[in-house]
């Protein structure tokens, strides 16, 4: 399709919704806030994948929240700096 265009497919962004099927429907803990390296772990085998662009969920668990917040002010800009 890019070729047909005239894109350069390296040029593509990609973007993926981290989802955790158990967490939601129950309003439960999501998975990838557990710790530092579950995230860290997931994160990097999506970008494996080519992903240029992540989404996650904001937790509705309280407990998580130091979490979420650690990952967002730590772990997120040391990921964008590979």
């Amino acid at each position: 399709h890019c070729a047909a265009i005239g894109r350069d497919p390296g040029t593509l962004r990609r973007s993926y919704l981290m989802f955790d099927a158990k967490a939601r429907p129950s309003g439960g803990k999501i998975k990838y806030y557990e710790s530092e390296s579950i995230f860290t772990e997931m994160v990097e085998r999506i970008m494996e994948l080519g992903i240029t662009d992540i989404g996650m969920y904001y937790p509705v668990q309280e407990e998580q929240l130091p979490m979420f917040e650690k990952i967002a002010t730590d772990v997120i800009p040391k990921l964008r700096r590979r």
